[in-house]
């Protein structure tokens, strides 16, 4: 799934999404079910993530994990008491593929 860059804002504006934002994105997007759960919690607008709303969704062991990894992308911080490889490991193809994605994005390594 492919996600837009930049978001229109007002009249011919245009604003960059930010790397962060982007790599959040991508690792919630890997999972058509995951999206669909979690994208009313995005704001594209004010690159914002209303992660406490997430965390308070009933999510299966491994799209939780998932939200983990995207949430240390948005914070740059590991959630206390997670596995990141093992969670990882427990994922499958998708969710790994999306989230070998986020890092991508998120470290700068291809815009």
């Amino acid at each position: 799934m492919s996600l837009a860059l930049s978001t229109q804002i007002g009249q011919n504006v245009v604003q960059k999404i930010s790397n962060e934002m982007r790599a959040v994105l991508t690792v919630l997007s890997s999972n058509q079910d995951l999206m669909n759960t979690t994208m009313p919690f995005a704001d594209f607008y004010r690159e914002s993530m209303k992660w406490d709303e997430i965390y308070s969704l009933p999510l299966s062991p491994s799209h939780k994990d998932a939200v983990d990894i995207a949430y240390g992308f948005w914070t740059n911080e590991q959630k206390p008491n997670t596995d990141l490889f093992a969670s990882i490991l427990n994922m499958d193809a998708e969710l790994r593929a999306g989230i070998i994605r986020g890092f991508v994005i998120r470290w700068g390594l291809k815009s």
